[in-house]
């Protein structure tokens, strides 16, 4: 089987179980916030974590089954902290084709 026809039938699957398309676009576009920064390499021992920069500071996404976390590693003003969790909840929520919801650790 070739790899085009598996992630077709991969995908037909998904839409089967979960009963609605998911939207690809937002899933490409999850860890990128619209606000200006910068993309950062991933590191390969790392699965499931995405790093961008804002403001100079690192923002480290974590994928895992049911959540993602996000850990700002520096200051940033309030603001933007507030816009770059509320654009990972409400992508998260297209994604999903459910509510979600941010819990501030």
């Amino acid at each position: 089987m070739e790899f085009q026809e598996y992630n077709d039938q991969a995908f037909a699957s998904l839409v089967k179980e979960l009963c609605v398309e998911p939207n690809m676009g937002v899933s490409r576009r999850l860890y990128r916030p619209d606000i200006e920064y910068e993309a950062l390499p991933d590191v390969e021992a790392e699965e499931d974590v995405h790093r961008i920069k804002v403001g100079g500071v690192v923002l480290k996404y974590t994928r895992s089954m049911d959540s993602v976390h996000l850990r700002v590693e520096g200051e940033l003003p309030e603001p933007t902290i507030d816009l770059v969790t509320r654009d990972l909840v409400e992508k998260m929520a297209i994604l999903e084709n459910a509510p979600c919801e941010l819990v501030r650790l």
